[in-house]
């Protein structure tokens, strides 16, 4: 018998809720196969089989929480061993003889049935929400057709089948959430299994493991085989004699989604909190009781692991019911996600919020003669893309403002490449791809990039590594009609550049009024490391530059 747990979900991501089961007891199941669709606070993922053979239980449920190293299934090889059984009772009645000449039929049987697994969805992510299933039980695919629609906090992918065959169990449906690895279902293939001799080697002990698989969550048996790529850890430790301590600062919190949530809606640092459970896991019940200490007086057991203020519970919210009809929506995983993230940089980073103003009537002139050499480069070069340019510029200047703070170390870290980030607003919500390494970059292959980007994000086409890197951000609502706005930094950089609508204003020159194109711009900070009168030099600085791009061009130079 074989076990199958849940892989490494993701740096700091520690629990993820199955949004479909792809597969079911008593499908035969290949290495790699898809069996579940898992949806963490960042990603919605796949996750693979590890091994080969026939279902005998699944351990987990639609809807249910689950963590790294936790059972999923358990796999039998008792259906092939049947039909394998008759040509290899010949040489010897002893069972080792006949285990062995099996061998060869086993992985002829268990190739016949494979499983469509989730592949890795990219760096950080780590489960995604299906939005659409593009196949049914029963159709015939061939490899890389395209199997669901995934959706994870930042990008929409699809999901190519990596096999050919007929499609004979889809364990997911719409909404569920899956990760890497995950079985999503199976496929009657022809193609050779991979690896099916090691799936054997395990048949020698099936008794002492069978009864306890379906009743167990998580593996505790030494003997218990460990999947690829699924690490366990506090499986070589000893089980804790009574209440276990807060977790040290920087290590995984043992806390299921679900409780991370509960804690971040009463403002409560899930480092601080004491685990009653096993191996000091935190219930909800645990972070209650920290809430009702510290609102006793009590003193919390850790320092805030962000260095910033204590965290505040909130009240419950009243029944708006009582007052009227309501509707209730439930948040979309880039509305989940955006909200934990200015969550966070709102609690944590000291904000300050600075303006000015840049004269582009100049800037505009020579944004618009260069039409015909873009049109050529298939581009519009767009007031945001020489903006990219001249803020990769600025970060050289003042590399303050390209830098992160470290409060656990008390380091200041600074960053040697020049990554942009520009916020987009799409159906979904606001995300932000990443133009890297813009200041190698000219105004031609920014204005290429940061058009394809920005297209991808609205057609929910973008990947996760084009939303991750970013040392700088630049959100430029003035093709909304605004002026001037406060945009809260995007944790862990310390700035954000705002940029409003330029409009036609009369300016005092030479004597007299004339017509110029005034633009609003903003620069909101992290007080903690810029001053106020770095931000003003910086803003500035953008401002001239919009001023006289002539200027700015000659200060461009190679990294």
């Amino acid at each position: 018998m074989t076990e199958v747990h849940v892989p490494k979900l993701g740096d700091g991501v520690d629990g993820a809720e199955i949004l479909s089961i792809l597969v079911q007891v008593g499908d035969s199941i290949s290495e790699g196969q898809s069996l579940l669709e898992l949806e963490s606070d960042k990603a919605t993922v796949e996750v693979p089989s590890t091994a080969s053979g026939v279902i005998e239980s699944l351990a987990v449920a639609e809807g249910d929480t689950v963590s790294e190293g936790q059972l999923i299934l358990t796999l039998s090889s008792e259906g092939t061993e049947a039909k394998a059984k008759p040509p290899a009772e010949e040489p010897s009645a002893k069972e080792e003889p006949s285990a062995k000449e099996e061998t060869p039929a086993e992985a002829k049987t268990e190739a016949s049935s494979q499983n469509l697994v989730v592949p890795k969805l990219g760096d950080g992510v780590d489960s995604a929400e299906i939005l659409n299933i593009l196949v049914q039980v029963g159709d015939t695919l061939s490899k890389g057709d395209t199997l669901l629609e995934l959706e994870s906090d930042k990008a929409t992918v699809e999901i190519p089948a990596e096999l050919s065959g007929t499609l004979t169990e889809l364990t997911v449906s719409v909404g569920d959430s899956v990760s890497p690895g995950q079985v999503i279902g199976q496929v009657s293939s022809t193609e050779t299994a991979a690896k099916p001799a090691p799936a054997k080697t395990e048949a020698k002990a099936p008794e002492a493991k069978a009864p306890e698989a379906k009743a167990e969550s998580k593996p505790t048996a030494p003997a218990a085989p460990t999947p690829q790529g699924v690490t366990e850890p506090q499986e070589s430790q000893p089980l804790p004699t009574g209440k276990a301590e807060a977790p040290s600062l920087g290590n995984p919190v043992p806390a299921a989604p679900s409780v991370r949530r509960f804690a971040r809606e009463l403002g409560v640092n899930i480092q601080e909190v004491s685990g009653s459970g096993p191996r000091g896991r935190i219930s909800e019940a645990d972070v209650k009781a920290h809430v009702k200490a510290r609102m006793q007086g009590g003193s919390s057991s850790a320092p805030a692991a962000s260095g910033g203020p204590a965290p505040s519970t909130l009240p419950p919210l009243p029944d708006f019911s009582r007052f009227g009809d309501i509707e209730v929506e439930k948040m979309n995983a880039v509305r989940r996600a955006t909200v934990q993230q200015m969550s966070i940089s709102w609690q944590n980073i000291p904000h300050v919020t600075q303006f000015d103003q840049a004269d582009i009537t100049e800037l505009e002139a020579f944004r618009k003669g260069q039409s015909k050499v873009m049109d050529k480069a298939g581009a519009k070069l767009t007031v945001t893309a020489i903006l990219v340019k001249i803020c990769a510029l600025a970060l050289k200047k003042f590399p303050q403002f390209n830098a992160s703070i470290d409060a656990q170390k008390q380091e200041i870290i600074y960053k040697k490449y020049y990554n942009i980030g520009v916020a987009v607003d799409t159906p979904r919500g606001l995300l932000v791809p990443v133009l890297p390494d813009v200041s190698r970059k000219g105004f031609i292959e920014l204005s290429v990039e940061l058009n394809e980007l920005a297209k991808k994000a609205r057609d929910r086409k973008i990947s996760a590594e084009d939303l991750q890197g970013g040392t700088f951000t630049i959100s430029n609502l003035g093709g909304l009609g605004t002026t001037y706005f406060t945009p809260i930094v995007n944790w862990p950089q310390v700035a954000i550049l705002g940029v409003g609508r330029a409009s036609q204003q009369p300016v005092w020159q030479d004597g007299a009024f004339v017509p110029r194109m005034i633009m609003p711009l903003a620069i909101s900070y992290d007080h903690r490391l810029i001053d106020g009168a770095d931000a003003a030099r910086f803003l500035r600085w953008i401002a001239q530059a919009l001023e006289s791009p002539l200027t700015m061009m000659m200060e461009s130079e190679n990294p």
